[in-house]
């Protein structure tokens, strides 16, 4: 009978799957398109008959996103939460939590001793966190998302009122039991164990994500795999009763899974593995590629933004690349097919991995085979056998360090990085095409050095694309601070005015990487405040600089028009010697696309004074000084500039209340047009042939 039904859909439900990657799509871009309606007119040709399970999927797809987008309004500002996992800070807590229905982020204002499973009576102010201001920098709101979670309760006072049992103890448990019993290598046995990298040190987690073997470090199927491989190999005895062997196995990869935290690669592995014992024991017929396609439909269904996380898009790709290869990979044993999976998981997963990391390293393939021979013989079983057997702490950390220097040796090697973000859908869809073509020579075995040598081709042109970009570009970028970048047409010359301040996810760095720059002409700290210098050692590994201007340097390039391509821009001769930081600020006009655009760093009253008491400028656009504070922007001052407009780098979050009303009335009296980061977001002028246009990022 369950024959009879799935019969008609066996071998046909990757279809299912690949309409949610369109409908995703297509949210993402609508560039998409290219590819959605030649695969629609396809189903609607080859697999009519498909119609009413494709659109059962859809509508079932978007209740999911309804019921995530339904909002359980609670006015009153008091929540009973139950904390599910907590994340340890020197100066405050926070944790995930439940409440009702809602999974919440909350943030509470000072360092909490609570523990999963805790009640605790909220009070704060809940709200949905914005989205990315800055061009393809790190999203907050799209990750907690992809964890499922809506709300952010900030700066919320709590009590206790009671505790009760939650899965989520099991790892809190775990966690305690690994700190306390293996204090030298339980970073590594928290990785594998309870998919927690958080104790791994960082220069180390830089290394692994250079060398591109980041998913090493992160439990997936092939962990699952080998835990798989140990029970089935301890279990042998139990060869007539497949039955009690699979359910064994399948009581410890779920709690596995729960232990894990749901990891994304987890939650594939184990379900397809759950779901391959049930098409096997129940006689349904489907193939693995029908029961992956299952488990992508229901990861979605349960989890709807789960596709903005990164392990979840490559564990499904490349484990599809790997079933459709079945016919190359069973061609090859021993070596030469661990060879032959690293290479065709890297060919799959190097558009992500580039566009995640803004480079990619074309020894991965190599580092792979290395990584994953003594990953699987020492590290990996180790660190399980050190989590049952703690007094092998201290042999494993020695492992571990010998392990580290290796990766660090490795990273070393730089030959084979190549640096570049795919910026345009277009280029995306382009080069997994190329990749497709690959794939189906490999299959009939024909010659692979024209299309792989094409795909490269490509990817230099499409990251490179920059040289041949006619627009300049002015960007006040929504940081903590001020960092403004100036671009010239043609790539011909790039120029940073600050920083921001300290970034944990280096929105600034970053930025820069998604527009392919890799060298700086010049680099003009305006003052050496924190919130506008903060991020200058991270701009310094990160890029090349052709020039480092600050105020205690300036006197080399000050009282002189500065050429650089087709931009120019001159500093003003004054004294740096203010008690007042502020003050000390570098105040320089840059000209450009007929614009005369003026910055004046933190630049306070008594600094404007004294401008106005040496030059007479007429000016097209103000970069506000001090961030539209009080300070900053008098009366007369604005008089002798006569601004159009006028750019105030102001984030939403600052503890100074910036900018001021006053003086924002200041500038509207003065006839100027205001634009504001903080609502704003990230402000971009772009000119072409003498026109300009501005594009908003906006929160």
């Amino acid at each position: 009978m369950r024959s009879r039904i799935i019969s008609p859909f066996r071998y046909r439900l990757v279809y299912a799957a690949l309409l949610l990657v369109v409908t995703i799509l297509i949210q993402i871009s609508w560039w998409y398109l290219l590819v959605v309606v030649p695969y629609l007119m396809f189903l609607w040709i080859q697999h009519r008959d498909l119609l009413p399970l494709l659109l059962v999927v859809l509508a079932l797809y978007g209740m999911s996103l309804a019921w995530f987008h339904w909002k359980p309004n609670n006015p009153g500002g008091q929540w009973d939460v139950v904390v599910l996992k907590v994340y340890e800070n020197s100066d405050y807590t926070y944790f995930k939590g439940r409440s009702g229905l809602e999974t919440v982020n909350v943030f509470l204002s000072a360092v909490e001793p609570i523990k999963p499973g805790d009640v605790l009576y909220i009070e704060g102010d809940i709200e949905e966190p914005i989205g990315a201001t800055i061009p393809q920098g790190f999203d907050y709101r799209t990750y907690l998302r992809s964890n499922n979670i809506r709300y952010v309760i900030d700066g919320a006072s709590m009590d206790v009122i009671d505790h009760r049992f939650s899965l989520h103890q099991i790892s809190y448990h775990l966690s305690q039991y690994i700190e306390r019993r293996m204090p030298r290598s339980g970073g590594y046995v928290k990785t594998f164990i309870l998919a927690d990298k958080d104790d791994i040190d960082q220069s180390v987690k830089n290394n692994i994500n250079l060398l591109g073997i980041s998913h090493m470090f992160a439990v997936s199927g092939y962990h699952v795999g080998l835990i798989v491989l140990v029970l089935r190999k301890v279990l042998g005895g139990m060869k007539k009763q497949h039955k009690w062997q699979d359910l064994i196995v399948s009581f410890v990869l779920i709690l596995y899974m729960v232990v894990t935290g749901f990891s994304p690669s987890v939650t594939r592995a184990v379900l397809l593995f759950l779901l391959l014992i049930v098409n096997r024991q129940w006689k349904v017929g489907l193939s693995v590629l029908d029961v992956l396609s299952v488990v992508f439909v229901l990861m979605l269904m349960l989890r709807p933004y789960y596709y903005y996380n990164v392990g979840f898009v490559l564990s499904f790709l490349v484990t599809f690349v790997l079933i459709m290869s079945h016919q190359i990979l069973k061609r090859y044993r021993s070596i030469h097919l661990v060879a032959c999976v690293s290479f065709l998981a890297f060919l799959t997963s190097f558009p992500v991995v580039m566009n995640m990391n803004n480079q990619i390293n074309l020894f991965t393939m190599i580092f792979n085979i290395l990584i994953i021979y003594i990953m699987t013989v020492l590290v990996f079983p180790l660190s399980y056998l050190t989590f049952l057997v703690p007094f092998l702490d201290n042999i494993n950390y020695v492992i571990i360090k010998i392990f580290e220097q290796i990766i660090e040796v490795l990273s070393m090697i730089d030959i084979g990085i190549v640096n570049g973000y795919l910026a345009h859908p277009l280029h995306i869809m382009i080069i997994f095409g190329m990749i497709m073509n690959v794939f189906i020579r490999f299959e009939q075995q024909k010659p692979l050095f024209k299309p792989l040598g094409l795909i490269v081709i490509s990817v230099v042109m499409f990251t490179q694309i920059k040289w041949i970009d006619p627009r300049q570009r002015i960007v006040f970028l929504d940081v903590h601070g001020d960092a403004t970048f100036i671009q010239d047409s043609f790539h011909r010359c790039n120029i940073l005015i600050d920083t921001g301040d300290v970034d944990s996810y280096d929105g600034v760095v970053s930025y820069l990487g998604t527009q392919n720059v890799r060298r700086l002409d010049f680099l003009i700290l305006t003052h050496f405040h924190s919130d506008h210098v903060g991020e200058t050692n991270d701009i310094l590994r990160s890029f090349h600089i052709d020039n480092l201007i600050t105020n205690q340097n300036v006197a080399l390039f000050e009282n002189q028009m500065i050429s650089c391509g087709n931009l120019s821009f001159y500093i003003y001769p004054m004294s740096y010697d203010a008690l007042n930081e502020n003050d000390n600020s570098i105040i320089l006009s840059l000209f450009m696309a007929n614009r005369h655009v003026f910055f004046v760093g933190d630049a306070e009253s008594n600094r404007e004074e004294e401008f106005l008491d040496n030059y007479q400028v007429d000016v097209d656009y103000l970069k506000a000084g001090h961030h539209g504070s009080i300070t900053s922007s008098t009366d007369a001052f604005l008089d002798g500039i006569a601004a159009e407009e006028v750019f105030i780098m102001v984030h939403r979050d600052n503890r100074h209340n910036h900018p001021s009303e006053i003086v924002i009335t200041r500038y509207l009296e003065h006839n100027m047009q205001v634009h504001r980061t903080d609502r704003d977001g990230t402000i971009e002028l772009t000119y072409f042939h003498g026109r300009e246009r501005k594009k908003y990022h906006r929160p």
